[in-house]
This record gives C-alpha cells, sequence and structure tokens, in this order.
C-alpha cells in the first residue's frame, strides 16, 4: 500500500523534466522561425530594385496653343464705275468666273462716242491751223528778210556815194549842196536799215509766240480726245484681275455714278489665313513657316507669309498665313481654331515623371553602377509631359517614372531603358 504512493513521489520529477524539455523545444523553434524571418528580411533587403529608365537627350520642349483664324480670298475688291450713265448690259452674273480685264458690265456709250468724235475734230482743226501759222511765219520772215536785205544794199550804195562825194567835195569838183544831199540820203539809208533789222527781229519772234501757241492748242486738242477716247474705254467695267464675280451691284437699265461700285471680285484661288498671336509666338511662328488648320475632318497647310510690325490694341500680332490649294476648300469667311506649337526651351529632356521635388528643389535619380545616385536639377521648361532641365548630362540613365519610395544609393537594376 505504501508503495503506491512511493511509485506516484518518484513519478512527479520526471514529469517535471519533461515539461521542462517541451518548453526547451518550444524557445528552439521560436528562435528558429524568427532567425529564417530575419534573414528572409535581411536578403531582401539586399536585392537590386527594378526600376524603369530613360536615357536622357538633348532636345526641346514645346507648348500647344491656339488662335482663332479666319479664312479669306488673297484679294477682295469692289470694282467701281469709272464713268457715269446708264447701265446697257451686264454681262457676268454673280458667281461666274473672269480673267483679268474682262468685261462685266457694260454702260451706254452713245454720248461719249459723239465725244471722241468732237475731240477728233478739234485736234484736226488745231492741227491745220499750226499748219497754216507755220506757213504765214516762214512767209513773214522771209519778206522781213528780203526787206533787210534791200535795206543793208541801199544802205551800202549811200555809203559808197557818199565816200565819193566827199573825196570830190575836197577836191572842189562837187558842190557843198550835192554833199549834203548825199549825207542825207546816207542817213536815210541808215534808218531804212535799223528799221529793217527791227522788223526783222520782230518777225522771228511774234512768229516763234504764235507758233508756240498753236503747238499748245494742238497739245491740249490731243489732251481732250486722249481723255474723251479713255472715258468711251470706261464705259466697259472690266475684272482688275482674275476671280469670281461675288455681287453685281446694278442691273440693266440703272443709273450708275462715277466712282460707285458696279461689281465686287474676288480672287478666291489663293486663300489666306489671317489671326493673332502674342509677339514671342509671332517670331518662332515666322521661323517655323508652316501651320496645319483643322476643318471639316481635314488639314490644310498653310504657309505664315507675313506679320505686323508691331502690336496692336490687343498686344497681339496680326498674321498671315497663305493655304495652300488642295481638291477640297475652306468656305470664305469661315472663323475656326488654329493650334499651333512653339518652342519653349531647348537641352537636355527627361520625362516629367521622373522629377522629385523636395524642400523647393527638384531632383532626379540616374543609375550608375548599378546604384540610384541622386542630382538636383534646375527646371527650365515643361511642357507634353517632357521637361528641360539643367544638371544632368545628356546620356545619363535617368530612372523613370521615378517611385516614391526609392532613396538615394538603393541599388537598382534597369528593367528596360530607352532613349529620348
Amino acid at each position: 500500500m505504501r508503495g503506491a504512493p512511493g511509485t506516484t513521489g518518484r513519478a512527479a520529477p520526471a514529469a517535471g523534466r519533461s515539461s521542462l524539455a517541451a518548453a526547451s523545444a518550444a524557445r528552439a523553434v521560436v528562435a528558429a522561425a524568427l532567425a529564417l524571418l530575419t534573414g528572409a528580411a535581411l536578403a531582401q533587403e539586399a536585392l537590386p530594385r527594378q526600376v524603369s529608365t530613360v536615357v536622357a537627350a538633348t532636345g526641346a520642349v514645346t507648348a500647344t496653343r491656339t488662335a482663332a483664324v479666319t479664312i479669306e480670298p488673297a484679294r477682295d475688291a469692289q470694282v467701281a464705275a469709272g464713268v457715269s450713265g446708264q447701265v446697257a448690259r451686264v454681262l457676268v452674273r454673280e458667281g461666274g468666273r473672269v480673267e483679268e480685264g474682262q468685261a462685266v458690265l457694260v454702260i451706254d456709250d452713245a454720248n461719249l462716242r459723239l465725244q471722241v468724235e468732237n475731240a477728233r475734230i478739234a485736234v484736226e482743226t488745231a492741227r491745220v491751223n499750226l499748219a497754216a501759222a507755220e506757213r504765214a511765219s516762214q512767209e513773214g520772215v522771209e519778206q522781213a528778210r528780203a526787206a533787210l536785205q534791200a535795206a543793208e544794199a541801199g544802205l551800202e550804195l549811200a555809203r559808197r556815194q557818199h565816200a565819193e562825194a566827199r573825196q570830190l567835195y575836197e577836191l572842189g569838183a562837187v558842190a557843198a549842196t550835192d554833199l549834203a544831199a548825199l549825207e542825207a540820203q546816207l542817213a536815210q539809208a541808215e534808218s531804212a536799215a535799223r528799221q529793217a533789222r527791227d522788223a526783222y527781229a520782230r518777225s522771228q519772234r511774234v512768229d516763234t509766240e504764235e507758233l508756240a501757241l498753236r503747238r499748245l492748242q494742238v497739245r491740249q486738242a490731243e489732251n481732250q480726245l486722249a481723255q474723251a477716247e479713255r472715258a468711251l474705254a470706261d464705259t466697259q467695267v472690266r475684272a482688275p484681275f482674275a476671280g469670281t464675280v461675288a455681287q453685281v451691284m446694278y442691273e440693266e437699265g440703272e443709273f450708275i455714278g462715277a466712282g460707285a461700285p458696279a461689281f465686287r471680285l474676288v480672287d478666291d484661288r489663293t486663300q489666306l489665313a489671317r489671326f493673332s498671336v502674342p509677339p514671342q509666338d509671332a517670331q518662332a511662328l515666322l521661323a517655323q513657316g508652316l501651320v496645319h488648320i483643322p476643318y471639316g475632318g481635314l488639314d490644310y497647310a498653310a504657309q505664315v507669309s507675313g506679320s505686323s510690325a508691331v502690336p496692336g490694341q490687343t498686344r497681339l500680332v496680326a498674321m498671315t498665313a497663305t493655304v495652300y490649294p488642295s481638291q477640297t476648300r475652306i468656305p470664305n469667311g469661315t472663323v475656326t481654331t488654329l493650334p499651333y506649337e512653339v518652342p519653349l526651351a531647348e537641352g537636355v529632356v527627361v520625362p516629367a515623371n521622373a522629377l522629385r521635388y523636395a524642400g523647393g528643389q527638384a531632383f532626379v535619380l540616374v543609375v550608375e553602377d548599378g546604384v540610384a545616385v541622386e542630382r538636383r536639377v534646375t527646371v527650365l521648361a515643361e511642357g507634353g509631359g517632357d521637361v528641360v532641365v539643367e544638371g544632368v548630362a545628356a546620356g545619363a540613365v535617368v530612372v523613370s517614372p521615378l517611385p516614391a519610395d526609392l532613396i538615394a544609393g538603393s541599388p537598382v537594376t534597369v528593367l528596360g531603358g530607352t532613349e529620348r
């Protein structure tokens, strides 16, 4: 009976030792598990981070802007009548094509034809009068010349006779009265010669003035004829350039005044695009030269051909572009939107998602020898998802997109790099 209790007393220490062994084994398992977890974590931290990259390259960042553009014909003119009168005929109706110099409208010319005829008669009359004056002038001058020659011959004779008489008088062969008579004849001959010379000079002067007046009358008559002929020609109101008649302002039988618009003519073979942009954009567009106008699902190319010298009241520069011909056309008068691109900056270009901002500074991470190295950069311009920066050289391998939790100094491997 005592054996049983004794047996029970000896078994208690054995059970305690078994519990201690189990606890130690459990602690060992836990420690081993912790060691495995810690090792796995450390191994995980030691693995390089896989990142995507781009190769920085030189380039430019552009911005897309828009402007309201109006399509107009290259030339649009209201052609005026040169003379007044009743419209006799309308030769070309609205929508009709005409060539340069083609008549579109005719004004009644009956009165102007009479004016031309009268002007021609006046010219002929003036020319006849001039010819008669020239003949009379020639005859008058010849008569004056003949009278002068006769007077000079009489003077020469009187001088010779007077000289001979004086010699004879000195010899006592001629009486004093006879010498005095010859002296009187000499004086008379000198006076006659002077008068003849004056008459000859006067005939030349008068004839010159008379002929000049007659010539002016001829010129005046010829100018009046030319004016009448121009007025007659202006009864046909012609197209100053090839184009389409957009509007006829008068009908047959209506009176039109000189200078009144007779019809409107447009040169729709060439179209212009007019728009306004800021001054800095104007310089860029002039340098680019080409813009594209979207309309009706199509794209129309236009060559920038000019700009105003200074901005207008809106502080915008007026621009003009010539639309290239195509099978389809934008209707004249259309107002649409013109998108255009302007360069913002040139330099090293990287994606905008490669940048990280901290403390008011911009940074990128570049891959160097398998490590992410931080570079501080200066952003010069941003547009279209790209930025132009300073602080990174062209050819650098830049992490893009930049993970938020990737820090400088982390080991990395490149998934696949692309060039800008």
